[in-house]
This record gives C-alpha cells, structure tokens and sequence, in this order.
C-alpha cells in the first residue's frame, strides 16, 4: 500500500495507533545520521505522534506474547514428539518460502501468529471497549522492516472472525520518506515514551530481531527460576548470533608460471642474439596473496607479491638478470561514525621485511614504510 493513502486518510473518526517493530528503531536512526546500531526509538515515537499518530505502541509486546505461545507449543510437541523439530513462523517469507520450495516442512512450523499479528489482533481486541476507542474507527499500522509483512497482512491466518487485524504496513523506507516529506527535523524532536498499556517489552521481545533471537528467547521462557547466571548461560550457549559470527576471512591467491621465449629468427650478421631467450622483464615464476579478516571492530589485511628472476634485456646473461624478489605488507582501517560524519581510518606497513629489490634495473624500491590515512565523508 502506499504511505500517501493512510496519511491523507486521517481524521477526527479514527484513531490510527502504530507498532514499530524491533530493527526499526535502529535502521531509522541510519537514515538520519546516527551512528550504525544506535537505538533512536524514543526520537521515533515522537516523530510518528507529529506525523498524526495517536497512539505508539512497541511490537516487542507482540513478541513477548509469541514467546509465551510458542513455549507452550514446543512443550507439547516435545513431550508427544509429534512435527518436530518445531520451526517458526515468525517470518512470513520464511512460511512463504517453506510452503514453496519444502511443503513437506510445513507442519513443522509453528502454529502461532508473528509478533506483528498477535499485537494487531490484541489491539483490536483492546479498542472494542466504547472508553477505549471513544466511537471513533481503529486503524492499525505496523512499521516493518520487510515488504513480506505488507503480504501477511492478508493472509487468512492473519484475520480474526473475518476482520483483518492489521490494516497497513509500513516499511522503514517508507517511513523515512514520510518522515522528510513532513519537514520534521529528526534529531530535534525531543524523546518520548511509547504510550501504555502496549508500550513495554521484555529483553526477550527485543532480542527476537537478532539471528537465533526467536530459540533464546523460548529458552529462556522455559529455564526456571530465570536467574541472571542461567540467563547468562543461555546467552553465551551460541543459540543467538554473537559477535564473532559476524567476522570473516578472506583468502586469494595467484600463482603464474610463463614461458615467454623470443622466436624471432636469429639474425646471423648479430652477435648479440636473444633467440628462445625469455623475454626482457618477464619472470617466468610470479605469485601473489592476500589473507583479510573482517570484524565488527576492525579490518586486517596482509598481502604478499612474488616475482622470480627476470631479465633487464633480452639477452638472458648475468649481468642482464635482476633476482627475485618479495614483498610483504599489512594493513587495518576501522571506520567511525558521528552523527551524520563517517570518519575512516587506516594504517599500512609497506614492505614490512625492508628489503631491497629492483623492479626495474637502476631503480631501488623504497624499503620499508609507514602510511596513515584520514578520510572524512558527510
């Protein structure tokens, strides 16, 4: 749906509440220069109630009451050991992609709504009480990450006595846009609250925007007396994403064997001749590498070049040959970022062995060096 037709649709006869999901608040910030990761939910509950918004709500509520749903069913499905192992179905492109590719999967999905769903079916319920809605139409808005929710919305799992719980989805993208459309300042709109009674959530809610969010959040519904040591345990059992996962390692290499010969015919009248010779400055070994490892924290590269002995004419003799040589170097960068400024950082040792080799005949290569570099992008 397009975002102009629920903003030119409001009015006094409805009361229009919305749910901004988990990675929202997050990607929101992106857009509008805060630094990556940084939560800018309370700045995003006040932009969306300038927006027209009546009431923001937070779909980690929704989240909690899937953990408590799905808790629930993998208990019976574990004690009966029927459809296991249980998958699910918070993803509506995940169902989707199930229900195509692996229909024999899709009994083991989860019989429970997304947490987008079960918030709107709950708010729905809510407003019914004449006090609550005060005789005005409920609209119900969620704020998504994917444009698959905009398809789930509609599906006839996502209906409640044939009354649709949600009626729009925005993306992220589209918010942002409404967001610059409206004139609203984002960095100066001062922080609020989400409104009550939806407006808190758990850890466990929180964290279902996360890789393997979802099992630690069951996991922890399950582990009894929930104390911080077991809570801790849970975390670090590698059921969740962590930071290491995120690091990558990246390797090349070359290696190039030529024979590059001369087969000009020799000419008698010259002494000098270069006939089935290699040619001038043509190793006939050369070999390069790269090793990079990539984190959340920093970047490391090595890199290595190899050439074998090569010769400054064609007439392959020892006073001609220049000796192989290689050349190791390394390197980190790490960016940061300050509000709407990327500042990047890198330091590189070039020819961190220092040795000395010629590429050309006469013309030492520099030995070892040090190079810093500073770039700033706003």
């Amino acid at each position: 749906m397009k975002c102009g037709k629920l903003w030119h649709n409001q009015n006094y006869h409805r009361l229009q509440h919305v749910q901004p999901e988990r990675s929202v608040r997050v990607a929101i910030g992106d857009n509008f220069g805060y630094a990556k990761g940084e939560n800018v939910m309370g700045k995003l509950v006040g932009v969306l109630h300038r927006l027209g918004f009546d009431e923001v709500y937070d779909t980690s509520y929704g989240a909690d009451l899937t953990v408590v749903e799905e808790s629930k069913e993998f208990i019976e499905r574990f004690t009966s050991g029927e459809k296991m192992p249980l998958f699910t179905s918070c993803c509506p492109a995940w169902v989707k992609y199930c229900e195509n590719k692996y229909p024999e999967f899709v009994p083991n999905l989860s019989t429970c709504r997304s947490p987008q769903q079960m918030f709107g079916a709950v708010v729905r319920e809510y407003y019914k009480d004449p006090e609550k809605n005060e005789g005005k139409k409920i609209v119900s808005v969620s704020i998504m990450p994917c444009t698959a929710k905009k398809e789930e919305i509609l599906r006839p799992e996502s209906f409640t006595n044939g009354k649709q719980d949600v009626d729009y989805v925005l993306t992220t993208t589209e918010v942002v846009r409404m967001i610059r459309k409206s004139g609203i300042v984002f960095d100066k709109v001062e922080i609020e609250a989400a409104d009550v009674p939806f407006g808190i959530g758990s850890g466990s809610g929180v964290i279902f925007g996360v890789t393997g969010g979802v099992t630690e959040a069951v996991l922890r519904r399950l582990q009894q007396g929930h104390s911080r040591v077991d809570m801790e345990a849970i975390k670090k059992s590698g059921v969740r994403g962590q930071p290491w996962d995120k690091i990558r390692i990246n390797l090349s290499g070359n290696y190039t064997y030529q024979r590059a010969l001369d087969v000009t015919p020799p000419d008698p009248n010259t002494y000098e001749s270069t006939y089935k010779h290699q040619i001038a400055y043509t190793p006939r070994v050369s070999a390069s590498g790269q090793a990079g490892v990539e984190t959340p924290w920093i970047n490391l590269s090595y890199s290595f070049l190899f050439s074998g002995k090569r010769y400054a004419l064609g007439q392959n003799i020892a006073e001609n040959r220049l000796d192989s040589y290689s050349d190791h170097s390394i390197s980190a960068n790490r960016d940061f970022q300050i509000r709407k400024i990327t500042t990047s950082f890198s330091m590189e040792v070039l020819n961190l062995m220092d040795k000395n080799y010629e590429i050309v005949k006469y013309f030492p290569m520099p030995g070892r060096s040090v190079r810093a570099t500073i770039r700033i992008r706003y």
